[in-house]
């Protein structure tokens, strides 16, 4: 199947300001460190497959800074192949102690390791999130265009939102940037 993958990037830098004066993760005011985080959504179409990019500069404290690479979660398609790869692992390892168990050992062994890295991935002490805490929702090009019409952010911190909304009122209420919380999605 002939499959098509592009990565489109825009750099709102001069469109959109981000509060500075604290993490946007934790909330932490002090040692913070500005990143260019790069804040994706991908669409699918049948055959081809666009991940819009776009570039925001994010302030982290250092206990926050990992949680800049880290792209949200695991779909399940990802969390299937996890699966299946542990299983085939630890059937070949139970295969050397006992043949007759080999399966249930590699059916327990997967499960438990896909349920183990599920809960690992979960916010630490302050942290409104394990991954990056800016995330694109929402994003309307015109077509046949490297051109935005409108965008949607989700904040999964309340603070942070609060200021970015208050720095971007005017292209808020253009229509441009919409703006929800973690708290809103669910």
């Amino acid at each position: 199947m002939f499959h098509l993958s592009q990565t489109i990037r825009f750099d709102l830098g001069d469109a959109l300001s981000f509060p500075q004066d604290e993490c946007c993760n934790c909330g932490t005011r002090n040692n913070l460190s500005v990143i260019p985080v790069d804040v994706s959504r991908r669409v699918s179409y049948v055959v081809i497959t666009n991940t819009y990019v776009v570039k925001c500069r994010l302030p982290f404290c250092p206990e926050c800074v990992k949680t800049a690479e880290r792209k949200w979660g695991m779909s399940f398609v990802d969390r299937l192949f996890e699966f299946v790869g542990c299983f085939v692992a630890l059937i070949f390892l139970g295969a050397l102690v006992s043949e007759q168990m080999a399966a249930i050992f590699a059916l327990i062994g997967a499960v438990g390791i896909v349920l183990v890295r599920m809960s690992l991935a979960r916010p630490k002490g302050n942290q409104t999130s394990y991954f990056v805490p800016v995330r694109l929702f929402k994003l309307k090009r015109k077509m046949l265009r490297n051109e935005i019409k409108s965008m949607g952010l989700l904040f999964t911190s309340d603070s942070y939102k609060r200021k970015f909304e208050r720095m971007n009122a005017q292209i808020i209420e253009s229509g441009f940037v919409s703006v929800k919380s973690k708290k809103q999605q669910a």
